[in-house]
């Protein structure tokens, strides 16, 4: 064999009797069966040590035996081209660089039972055929390992072992979703965030966004997949442009065992939903459906039906009612037909919280108002309905309301009984009994009643007039001190640019008395300007000048007329000037405040004594002294 060494593009030697073995030979030596023996590779390898060579159709590095390995180690290159790799049940935790020698020429990778984790690009062969990497503790692939797969065909279970894999699946990895979804390979995918497998029809991924798992089975004639019975994530079903005549039977019993918080069921030949699903979503907000692009029927049964899909999607609805020929409907109620080939138009307005009538359609053939919060039904409105049941013949139900029996409704009622279909469980709440036992006396009362009312109501408003006049003092003032209906409380000061709000006139004895006043009226809540001779007087000035200027410069004037006032010659200057200087006012500007220790005027000259005695003045001990005080004062609005 020695004579073949340096023929290195030689690749079988077939050979029928002995032959010298030669150590660095090449080519395969082939018997008539094809049974070769192999003793060097291109690049000057042998046989990795542990391992058998042998060439059944390809080269084949079997290394299943000792499983010690913690690495593949380099390999020879064959003269045929290309290499079967067989490395199980090894201590692998990842693939070497493709550059390791030999390693860029495997077809076959055989990595099952080992411990890897992860696959990069640059640990991948040139060109790979078949990969197993079953029972491995990996998960997931990198986008670019898996578009290298897809491309070089390992889309099936043939070519791509993953047995026992779990899968954590991202939505945005779209390679890797091609090819576990490609042909048959997806029948023996396992998905972690599933906990099971996913149909063969379905795409199946978790969406970062929503954080729920996807089963995406549009434009597929698919029935309803089989879920395992426990899943850890949200669920969303997506059923599009899938050709479904109708509802999944189990799809119901799977959204109340299953957390299903998105249904797709968009562009199908779905006619309705049947109620047990209905009732699903009108108690579960938190889920969503998406309906459009279906045949929606707009019949009245199952009545449920079309209130949800108003409610859950108000553009299909629309579509659904023209579709129909059906015109624009009351916001609050659903417009339906008897059947298809039926022109009767009927109303559904049923449990929704209606206090009065809506507005119809023209064409409306039946109006069911039942279990709503209509008291009555004006007049206009009675005389709508009347016009359309002798035109239309309207039918009318309308138990299960609070109705307020009055005498229009009760000759409405009366005169068209044969039209309102419930006539019999309709409930008067102000009578306490059914219509039907109602008289005519109960709901329509004898005139006289009208004329006795108007009575009553005339002497209540007589009455409270009276009172008001009578009481008109302190109700304007309280009005005033809780600033309402200031219009009416305020009274309009004449004397608005004074430079005081008041002038206080009192004796020296009595300056501790002063204090209160400066409290209440300067730092209150009105804050009035006010003027007394121990503060605003100027040192040296003429005592009668200053309480002329005083009195000339103050909206009021108030007199704090105590016994020590009276017997002081001053006090009765300032009130005899404050007198004189007010006389001829149109409003009334001096304030007499009388203090308990005056028993009485004797001390006054006539004049003045003729003042205290004909005009009324302010008891300092009254009990509501400081109100009646502050609306004395100059109102500020």
């Amino acid at each position: 064999m020695k004579y073949f060494e340096n023929y290195r593009k030689l690749r079988y030697i077939l050979i029928e009797g002995p032959y010298e073995p030669f150590e660095n030979l090449t080519a395969f030596i082939c018997n008539k069966k094809m049974k070769c023996k192999f003793t060097m590779g291109k690049n000057g390898r042998k046989c990795p040590a542990n391992c058998q060579c042998t060439y059944r159709d390809m080269f084949i590095i079997d290394c299943r035996k000792p499983r010690k390995s913690r690495q593949i180690p380099p390999l020879p290159i064959p003269a045929d081209y290309g290499i079967d790799l067989r490395f199980p049940g090894h201590q692998l935790i990842q693939l070497p660089n493709n550059t390791l020698p030999g390693y860029i020429k495997v077809l076959k990778l055989d990595v099952s039972d080992n411990n890897i984790n992860s696959i990069a690009i640059h640990q991948l062969p040139k060109e790979l055929y078949t990969l197993d990497i079953s029972n491995n503790p990996i998960t997931t692939l990198d986008d670019r390992v898996a578009d290298y797969l897809s491309k070089n065909s390992l889309n099936s279970r043939h070519s791509f072992g993953q047995r026992s894999i779990r899968w954590i699946v991202y939505c945005e990895q779209t390679h890797l979703l091609h090819l576990l979804h490609t042909n048959s390979v997806s029948q023996y995918v396992f998905y972690e965030q599933l906990n099971g497998k996913c149909s063969y029809k379905c795409k199946c991924c978790f969406d970062r966004k929503t954080q729920s798992f996807v089963i995406d089975c549009s434009s597929k004639a698919v029935d309803l997949p089989k879920l395992p019975n426990r899943i850890p994530n949200k669920l969303t079903l997506i059923f599009g442009n899938c050709s479904l005549k109708e509802f999944p039977k189990n799809l119901t019993r799977l959204l109340k065992t299953h957390n299903i918080t998105h249904l797709d069921l968009q562009e199908n030949y779905l006619k309705s939903l049947d109620e047990e699903t209905v009732d699903f979503y009108n108690n579960h907000d938190n889920t969503t459906i998406e309906l459009s692009g279906n045949p929606w029927n707009c019949i009245c049964k199952p009545r449920s039906f079309l209130f949800f899909l108003k409610k859950r999607n108000p553009a299909e609805y629309r579509m659904t009612m023209d579709r129909c020929g059906i015109p624009m409907c009351p916001d609050s109620c659903v417009c339906c037909l008897n059947n298809l080939n039926s022109s009767s138009l009927n109303v559904d307005c049923r449990g929704q919280r209606l206090k009065q009538l809506p507005l119809l359609p023209e064409s409306a053939t039946s109006l069911d108002l039942r279990d709503n919060n209509i008291t009555e039904i004006n007049l206009q409105s009675l005389d709508i309905l009347k016009n359309k049941i002798l035109s239309k013949g309207l039918k009318l139900s309308l138990s299960g309301n609070p109705w307020t029996c009055t005498c229009d409704l009760f000759t409405f009622t009366e005169k068209f009984t044969f039209f309102i279909q419930d006539f019999k469980e309709i409930e008067c709440s102000n009578l306490g009994k059914r219509l039907e036992f109602v008289e005519e006396s109960d709901a329509c009362p004898s005139y006289f009643i009208y004329p006795l009312l108007l009575f009553v109501f005339s002497m209540i408003i007589i009455t409270v007039l009276n009172a008001f006049v009578y009481f008109k003092q302190p109700i304007l003032m309280w009005f005033y001190e809780h600033e309402i209906c200031m219009s009416m409380a305020v009274r309009v000061d004449l004397e608005r640019m004074k430079k005081f709000d008041a002038f206080l006139c009192f004796t020296h004895k009595d300056e501790r008395l002063i204090e209160d006043y400066v409290e209440r009226l300067e730092k209150g809540q009105r804050q009035f300007r006010l003027c007394f001779y121990l503060r605003d007087w100027n040192v040296g000035a003429s005592i009668p000048e200053c309480i002329i200027q005083s009195v000339k410069d103050s909206r009021r004037i108030i007199i704090l007329m105590t016994k020590n006032f009276l017997e002081s010659t001053w006090g009765k200057l300032e009130f005899r000037l404050a007198l004189h200087a007010t006389s001829k006012d149109r409003c009334k500007r001096l304030i007499v405040i009388l203090y308990p220790d005056v028993e009485n005027f004797d001390e006054l000259d006539s004049e003045l004594k003729a003042y205290m005695v004909l005009n009324t003045y302010l008891r300092r001990d009254s009990p509501n002294f400081w109100n009646k005080l502050l609306y004395s004062m100059p109102h500020v609005t």
